[in-house]
C-alpha cells in the first residue's frame, strides 16, 4: 500500500534569507504516513514542525526535495487544488478560520468552493455540526462563540469537505482546559472513523494520545517511533528542550521504587486508576 503522504529528503529556506547552513528550517526531512494513522509532532519552539504542517498541504513547496500527497507532487501547481481537498488544515487560532456570519454559512464556505450539490451539502452540514456538538446553533453568529466552540466549527468545516488527512497544527494551545479536552475528543473520534491525523504540538501530554510520535529539533526529525516504544525512554524528550508528562515521570519512579504497575500509562487518569485499584486490593 502507498502511503498517502511522503517527504522524501525535503530542505526548506524562507525567501529572501540567505543560503546559509544555518538558514535551513527544514534539512534532510524523510517521512512516510500510512492512511489511517494517528501520528503526533512533537517538538520546542523554532523546532520546524509547523512550517513541516504547511508543507504537508502545499501551502509551502520545499526548497529541495519532493512532499507527495496522495501521490501528487505539491510541486506542481495544477495538483495543489486536488492535494488540499485531500489534506485539511486546523490552525492555531479558529479566528483566523472562520469567514462568514453564521455558523451554517460557515460550514458551507468550504463546500460551496467544491461545488457540491446543495442537497448533498444540507446534508455535511448537519452531519459535521453534529459530530462536533454544535447541533442547534446553525444561526449563530460565530463571534457569540467560547474559543473551544469556534475551533469545533473550524473542524466541522474542514470535515465537511470529506479530507482523507486532517492536520491539526498546535489547535489546543489557544484553549482553556474544556475547549482543550473537546477538541482532543474530536481527533480521537475522527481518527476512529478512518481519518488520518496529524497533530502537531508542544505539549508532550497530547502527543502520547497518538499511535506514533515523531520529535522534531533543529529542522529535523530526532526520532520517530511507536508510541509505546517511545514510553520506556520518555524522559529523553527532556534532551530536545521537551516536558515530559507529569504522569510519565511518576509513573517511572513509582516503578522504578517497585510499584506493581503496568507497563505504560497513556494519562493522568489511566494513572490515577492504576493507583486506585492497588489500594483497593490492601
Amino acid at each position: 500500500m502507498k502511503p498517502i503522504i511522503r517527504l522524501q529528503d525535503v530542505w526548506f529556506q524562507y525567501p529572501g534569507t540567505q543560503h546559509q547552513q544555518n538558514d535551513w528550517v527544514l534539512s534532510e526531512v524523510n517521512l512516510s504516513i500510512d492512511s489511517g494513522e494517528y501520528i503526533a509532532i512533537i517538538g520546542p519552539n523554532g523546532s520546524g514542525k509547523s512550517t513541516l504542517a504547511r508543507l504537508l498541504n502545499g501551502l509551502l513547496v520545499p526548497s529541495k526535495g519532493e512532499v507527495w500527497v496522495a501521490g501528487l507532487s505539491t510541486q506542481d501547481e495544477k495538483m495543489l487544488w486536488q492535494v488540499r481537498r485531500t489534506v485539511g488544515m486546523i490552525f492555531q487560532n479558529p479566528d483566523n478560520q472562520i469567514v462568514a456570519t453564521t455558523v451554517r454559512d460557515d460550514v458551507a464556505f468550504g463546500l460551496e468552493n467544491l461545488g457540491i450539490p446543495r442537497s448533498e451539502m444540507v446534508e455535511r452540514i448537519t452531519d459535521a455540526l453534529s459530530a462536533v456538538g454544535l447541533t442547534g446553533m446553525e444561526e449563530v453568529a460565530p463571534h457569540y462563540l467560547s474559543g473551544g466552540q469556534k475551533q469545533r466549527l473550524s473542524i466541522a468545516g474542514v470535515m465537511a469537505m470529506q479530507p482523507q488527512v486532517i492536520v491539526f497544527d498546535e489547535s489546543t494551545s489557544m484553549l482553556d482546559p474544556q475547549g482543550r479536552k473537546d477538541v482532543l475528543a474530536l481527533i480521537h473520534s475522527l481518527h476512529q472513523n478512518g481519518t488520518t491525523v496529524i497533530h502537531i504540538t508542544h505539549s508532550a501530554e497530547e502527543a502520547f494520545l497518538a499511535e506514533r510520535i515523531i520529535v522534531m529539533a533543529e529542522g529535523q526529525i530526532q526520532l520517530d517511533c511507536p508510541r509505546d516504544e517511545l514510553y520506556s525512554q520518555a524522559l529523553c524528550l527532556q534532551r530536545w528542550g521537551l516536558e515530559v508528562p507529569l504522569a510519565v515521570q511518576l509513573h517511572h519512579r513509582l516503578r522504578k521504587k517497585g510499584v506493581p504497575l503496568s507497563a505504560q500509562v497513556k494519562s493522568n487518569d489511566d494513572l490515577v486508576n492504576q493507583l486506585c485499584t492497588l489500594l483497593s486490593k490492601d
